[in-house]
């Protein structure tokens, strides 16, 4: 059409130029360029298609196969919320029990980030320092390094750290997201919290033997600790210092190698390994800790200035479930763990638990994130259902029968197709 317009054109101006013929040529050839790259199209696909409809026997096996090896693969393949994802996030964070927000920043946060400033690969540094932590986040630039290599880099930097004294060391993890928890196991009732602890630490650990699970982790579980309370009346009277008694304890709650000791006992040499065992195993033994002594044997211990108890660490934040003290176990599933197997197994596990529990302590599954993935699942073959049924209805009113269902057959050929790749 456009051709026909523009020679038209010319014979009603009556005139014509050098550029209007290459103009013309340019039409004519790019016209027939565009033709024979069709014509080599069509008959590149109509050689294709002539080849499968000529090898009926060689279709019906693909097909098969594809059937086959999708179903395995839709039965086999790892059902997860949301797929595994790499952020390219270091996180280095230092407990500092007891210290301030500013004593956090200035002894640990600070001198951490100047020291991070020689590692590669940094593209941003966040901190934040607050009561008894330090955490600072490093987002690692893929494009100069790998996420691997600025761990090791950071861990060196950290290594060398010197920490302030009642510093805890830094811990370096990468934050990603493959081991996401599953479920939550609540273990609550109205007992003694050692009860409860032992009961939940039971539990975990016979979750932990499920296949699919990966580790336990525990909220409100609070830690059993020992405290040195000290009278300052007794200390003034015995004429000692509040860091005197410190040393002592810090001094004899140690284990210190002592090397290794040769022997030869009926012509046969025998090396034994020689090790200090100071660590305390008991109150008693805490109590009984020498303070000062003096040359006549008379000696000052912890029981004589101070009360020494075993007690829960102080309690934070407070977990109930249906108004009950408890303690919460969080399920984290493997990488490459199936949510929908992983809690199968765990409310296997939890059942046989429950039985033999008494009717005091209770088991509550809580936040069961198994449920969504069953309902997506549910929502994606349903669809699939009626997709295929609504096709081969509307392909039977045009078509013949037989050719709407073999038509129809390409829906589930294609998206078992697609479960393959995403398999394999």
């Amino acid at each position: 059409m456009t051709l026909l317009l523009y020679v038209m054109r010319i014979d009603r101006i009556g005139w014509f130029k050098r550029y209007n013929y290459s103009n013309l040529s340019f039409i004519f050839s790019t016209g027939s360029i565009l033709e024979d790259k069709e014509r080599r199209e069509e008959s590149g696909m109509q050689k294709f298609i002539e080849y499968f409809a000529k090898q009926k026997t060689f279709v019906d096996l693909v097909t098969i196969f594809v059937f086959a090896l999708g179903i395995y693969s839709m039965v086999n393949i790892q059902r997860e919320v949301f797929p595994n994802v790499e952020f390219d996030l270091l996180s280095i964070s230092t407990v500092y029990q007891g210290a301030a927000p500013d004593a956090v920043e200035k002894l640990v946060t600070n001198k951490l980030e100047q020291d991070l400033k020689e590692v590669t690969g940094i593209k941003k540094m966040t901190s934040v320092s607050q009561e008894s932590l330090s955490v600072i986040l490093l987002q690692v630039d893929p494009d100069q390094t790998t996420i691997e290599e600025a761990k090791s880099d950071a861990q060196e930097v950290v290594d060398r750290f010197i920490k302030p004294d009642g510093a805890e060391n830094p811990n370096v993890k990468t934050i990603e997201s493959k081991l996401t928890p599953t479920v939550e196991l609540s273990i609550s009732g109205e007992v003694d919290e050692n009860i409860l602890r032992d009961t939940a630490k039971l539990l975990g650990k016979q979750v932990e033997k499920v296949k699919q699970v990966a580790k336990i982790e525990y909220q409100g579980k609070r830690d059993l600790e020992i405290r040195v309370e000290a009278d300052l009346e007794k200390l003034s009277a015995y004429r000692l210092s509040l860091s005197e008694l410190v040393r002592a304890l810090s001094a004899r709650n140690q284990n210190i190698p002592g090397g290794t000791l040769e022997s030869a006992q009926s012509g046969r040499a025998t090396e034994y390994i020689l090790r200090t065992m100071g660590e305390y195993d008991s109150l008693k033994e805490i109590e009984n800790t020498v303070v000062r002594s003096n040359s006549v044997g008379q000696v000052i211990q912890v029981k004589d200035v101070a009360k020494v108890s075993q007690q829960f660490a102080k309690e934070t934040i407070k977990y109930r479930t249906n108004g009950k003290p408890a303690i919460t176990l969080v399920v984290l599933k493997k990488e490459g763990g199936d949510s929908i197997k992983a809690m199968e197994g765990i409310q296997k596990t939890v059942d046989l638990f429950r039985a033999n529990l008494p009717p005091s302590i209770e088991v509550s599954v809580i936040n069961d994130l198994s449920v969504f993935v069953k309902r997506r699942v549910s929502v994606l073959t349903n669809n699939l259902g009626w997709g295929l049924v609504l096709v081969v209805v509307i392909l039977a009113m045009i078509l013949p029968f037989r050719v709407g269902v073999i038509t129809s057959i390409g829906i589930p050929f294609a998206f078992l197709g697609a479960i393959i790749i995403f398999y394999f």
